[in-house]
């Protein structure tokens, strides 16, 4: 398997939101991702509790090739549940608009993580091509868009 050394996976830039107001943006490296490789977000508060995100490079397990994933991370803390949804969104060209790629719903206990295995539902080589759709300018711009409501445990 050939190793890839491309220029749009030596920056990621995360760029989360809470609703309403309160945003939050990192920039993040990612040498080394491709053929197993996670690199993560800064940490994050959002309600009181710390967030995080990650980007690995998984195996799809359905049909045996890499693909690019991305979770959304919860540091553990004490006996608080937080119901979360969140909309995982990439900029795309040609429009260089972001487009929703997955969102969902979950309730974090602590030390947990979500997200999608195969954000964009392509093999890894599609992904980095040089005619990839997600890299603008040698960059992968990604946006979590969280909304959380707290819960506490009895």
């Amino acid at each position: 398997m050939p190793i890839f050394n491309w220029r749009g996976l030596f920056l990621i830039r995360w760029i989360v939101s809470n609703i309403p107001a309160v945003g939050f943006e990192a920039v993040v490296g990612s040498v080394g991702l491709f053929p197993s490789g996670r690199v993560y977000s800064q940490a994050f508060h959002l309600g009181g509790q710390g967030f995080f995100l990650s980007a690995h490079c998984n195996m799809d397990q359905q049909s045996s090739f890499h693909c690019f994933g991305l979770f959304l991370g919860m540091q553990e803390k004490g006996a608080v549940s937080f119901g979360v949804d969140y909309e995982f969104a990439a900029r795309e060209k040609p429009s260089q608009d972001y487009a929703c790629k997955y969102k969902g719903n979950y309730t974090f206990t602590g030390g947990k993580a979500v997200g999608y295995r195969n954000l964009f539902g392509i093999p890894w080589t599609s992904f980095i091509a040089e005619d990839s759709q997600y890299f603008i300018d040698g960059i992968l711009h990604l946006r979590a868009e969280l909304t959380i409501k707290r819960t506490d445990l009895h």
